[in-house]
């Protein structure tokens, strides 16, 4: 599942596996069910998994008992997986690979391999397992001098949400409540795209500024289903700001990074605009909007 090792699959079918026993069970046992390596595999996985679980949750919570002489078992009371599941993904190289594309839409593929001490052949091999899995979104990852996402910003979005869901998800009785809302926000996203597009076309100004509104409150509803900060404090900051100045604000891409994109009137609303900005250091980019002269694609 989107490129992660086989050892963190293992830990958590582990997992769910122990949780399904009424009683102890021998590491050849396991191997035999799982059809995943060897019993010492499994007892070596299975101590990391102890250390990792004991760090985390009270011993009456979550427990997992590794005895020589009665097998293994796992004693679970009111606590759910999702903190030993984060801390299983969120250490592999996978999820700094995703992070950085999330917060970036790229990274410089020489400053990665030397923060996490690989070699960009590693790098390669990884990126390739993960694009195998990125098949049915239509995008890809790619890597040269720089590591890029290419494909439909709607499909971009999508892969970023899954990701974030399986990842920090919490396992709760409502998960499909949390789908539909998912669901609602693709519905909602789509339609105010499509609002934003006709608004452009017919350059209403006001229609816009709504589109633009709207969208910044679907982030930050999917926000709220995630559990995933999208508009970080400083964004937030530039998007009231501008709103302040009668403009309309949101955080570029999908978030969680460091632009934001403002529609203001430029006659009323943007030296107020810069001025705040300054004092608030933030930083206004020299950009210019690309008008494309051969018509509508």
């Amino acid at each position: 599942m989107f490129g992660f090792s086989k050892e963190a699959r293992l830990k958590r079918e582990l997992l769910l596996f122990l949780d399904r026993q009424e009683e102890y069970v021998t590491s050849e046992t396991i191997a035999l069910s799982l059809q995943k390596g060897t019993s010492q595999t499994i007892r070596k996985v299975l101590k990391e998994l102890s250390l990792t679980i004991s760090s985390l949750y009270k011993q009456e919570q979550l427990h997992l008992q590794i005895s020589t002489k009665y097998g293994i078992a796992l004693f679970r009371q009111g606590a759910n997986f999702q903190n030993v599941f984060e801390i299983i993904y969120t250490e592999e190289l996978v999820y700094d690979v995703f992070r950085q594309l999330i917060l970036n839409r790229s990274f410089l593929t020489e400053d990665f391999c030397k923060a996490h001490q690989i070699s960009v052949s590693k790098l390669r091999r990884l990126i390739s397992r993960i694009n195998t899995f990125l098949k049915p979104y239509d995008c890809f990852i790619k890597i040269g001098k720089k590591v890029s996402i290419v494909g439909k910003e709607s499909q971009i979005r999508l892969l970023f949400f899954m990701f974030l869901y399986f990842v920090h998800q919490k396992i709760t009785q409502n998960q499909s409540e949390k789908q539909e809302a998912y669901q609602q926000f693709l519905t909602n996203s789509k339609a105010c795209v499509e609002d934003l597009i006709d608004g452009f076309i017919d350059g209403n100004v006001t229609k816009i500024k709504q589109m633009i509104s709207k969208n910044r409150q679907l982030l930050a509803d999917l926000s709220c289903i995630t559990g995933v900060r999208i508009e970080t404090p400083a964004l937030k900051q530039l998007c009231d700001l501008a709103e302040a100045c009668g403009g309309a604000a949101k955080s570029s891409g999908a978030g969680g990074g460091d632009c934001g994109i403002v529609i203001a009137d430029q006659k009323t609303g943007i030296l107020p605009l810069m001025s705040r900005w300054e004092k608030a250091e933030i930083t206004p980019l020299p950009l210019h909007v690309y008008h494309y002269r051969g018509g509508i694609k």
